[in-house]
């Protein structure tokens, strides 16, 4: 299961949850525009508000994820430290640290931005036989589909 959570839609997470839920699994890509148009218009408070903000819906998905029973969580990060990776980073720690679990540097692991590196460098870590989370975060839509394609190459399920 991937969860990608984006922007300050966090109150909007718990809704898509309930409308995707499938014994199966799901993708779900949660994105928004309103940093992009921030930063064309020059207006830094909502800019950083928004950046600021996706802590808190980084911080929801994983709660969802913890609370459909996952506790080996990973996280996919960008090889490039953004402020708004950065965020998302704080809010995956914070959420599996209020539930106890452990921030497991084996589940944590640094992909290119891209489609083509991150399928890459994860094919590289599933094919040495690594231990795998039960659920994946990404730090964005490349890396996440990136490592799809991977786990699918690999005969893991994704859905």
């Amino acid at each position: 299961m991937f969860v990608i959570a984006l922007e300050s839609v966090a109150y909007l997470l718990p809704e898509g949850f309930e409308l995707l839920d499938n014994p199966k699994g799901f993708f779900m890509m949660v994105e928004g525009g309103k940093v992009d148009w921030a930063c064309h218009a020059n207006d830094a408070v909502s800019s950083i508000t928004d950046v600021l903000a996706f802590d808190a819906a980084v911080a929801e998905a994983v709660r969802y994820l913890i609370a459909e029973g996952h506790t080996k969580i990973g996280y996919l990060y960008g090889s490039v430290r953004t402020r708004n990776f950065t965020c998302r980073a704080n809010g995956y720690r914070r959420a599996l640290l209020e539930r106890e679990l452990p921030l497991a540097d084996s589940f944590q692991f640094e992909m290119p931005v891209s489609i083509t590196g991150a399928y890459e460098v994860f094919g590289h870590l599933l094919d040495e036989g690594r231990e795998m989370p039960t659920a994946f975060f990404a730090d964005n839509d490349m890396i996440a589909l990136g490592a799809m394609q991977a786990l699918q190459n690999h005969k893991y399920r994704v859905p």
